[in-house]
């Protein structure tokens, strides 16, 4: 009797899985449509809700919009709304309410973002130190820095970027002031600013992020004319293809500035023959550039002249 009740019940419970899979069949796109209606229906509504100036109410229900890509568009939307208006601090509350970590994350990028292209710092500061990430927070605190800097903003953009509290996005900021200081021609100030990024870069743990770092920093230092110094950093990265990039730039940099026999040295000291080739090609480049027509054996470019033209 026992084996009769267990196989009719296993009969059962097949019959009902089938049943309900029948049903869920049948009403997914019904239920697809409605929330694709209620999707539209919410955009429509937010919408005309930032028309009037109800930028709280708009936010909150662009918020319960299922689907990442409508939702995503509707906040945009309400966002691009009351920036046109100027209601930076109505968007920025709205944002400090909402609930939904991606949705908050998005407000405040976009108001970061478009308060630093139109120099309204202080309302970009203050979308950055909203933000829950950190990491988040950190890069749009650097982009702010960097925006300082090129508005000529040096001492706030300074101050800035010694505040950042991770080490990658730190370095990459100071990076950043030092090429804007050594462009407005401050060159100690620069030297100084990059060197203390380099000493910051080296703490950042991961792997790559700090190669990237040390990459911009060996390249920015070249350009300052710190030469040996930038040729420290560069054999201090520790994966091969930034490593090669990093001292590619360096090439380039002391081709530009006529050092074309210790360019060839670098050339000559590469560790692999990928590495040398990389490199070549860098230092052709930059020779042509520049005007050379090509190199001897000594690393030295020898420019050509124009060749007669045979009597005919």
């Amino acid at each position: 009797m026992a084996p009769f009740a267990d196989a009719f019940k296993a009969l059962l419970q097949r019959t009902c899985i089938g049943v309900l899979w029948l049903i869920v069949n049948a009403v997914s796109p019904l239920l697809r449509v409605l929330n694709e209606r209620h999707a539209h229906l919410l955009d429509t509504l937010a919408r005309g809700l930032a028309a009037l100036g109800h930028y709280a109410r708009a936010l909150a229900l662009a918020e319960d919009i299922t689907d990442r890509m409508e939702r995503s568009n509707t906040v945009s939307a309400v966002v691009a709304a009351a920036i046109a208006h100027g209601q930076w601090d109505a968007v920025l509350g709205a944002a400090h309410s909402l609930t939904d970590g991606k949705t908050k994350a998005q407000v405040l990028n976009a108001v970061a973002r478009q308060a630093r292209e139109t120099g309204q710092f202080e309302v970009a500061l203050r979308a950055a130190h909203l933000m829950d990430d950190g990491e988040q927070r950190a890069k749009t605190l650097a982009a702010i820095a960097q925006a300082m800097a090129e508005k000529g903003m040096l001492d706030c953009a300074a101050q800035l970027a010694h505040s950042i509290e991770t080490a990658a996005e730190k370095a990459l900021a100071l990076c950043g002031l030092g090429e804007t200081l050594l462009t407005a021609g401050r060159r100690d100030e620069a030297v100084a600013t990059l060197r203390r990024a380099v000493h910051i870069a080296r703490q950042v743990d991961a792997p790559h992020q700090r190669a990237t770092v040390l990459c911009a920093l060996a390249a920015a230092l070249a350009r300052a004319n710190q030469f040996r110094r930038a040729l420290q950093v560069a054999h201090a990265i520790d994966l091969p293809e930034e490593r090669t990039w990093a001292l590619a730039a360096i090439v380039t940099t002391m081709v530009q500035a006529k050092q074309t026999r210790r360019a060839w040295q670098i050339i000559q000291a590469a560790v692999s023959a990928e590495e040398q080739t990389q490199l070549m090609r860098a230092f052709n480049a930059a020779v042509q550039r520049n005007g050379a027509g090509s190199v001897n054996d000594n690393g030295k470019a020898e420019r050509h002249a124009p060749r007669r033209r045979k009597e005919q």
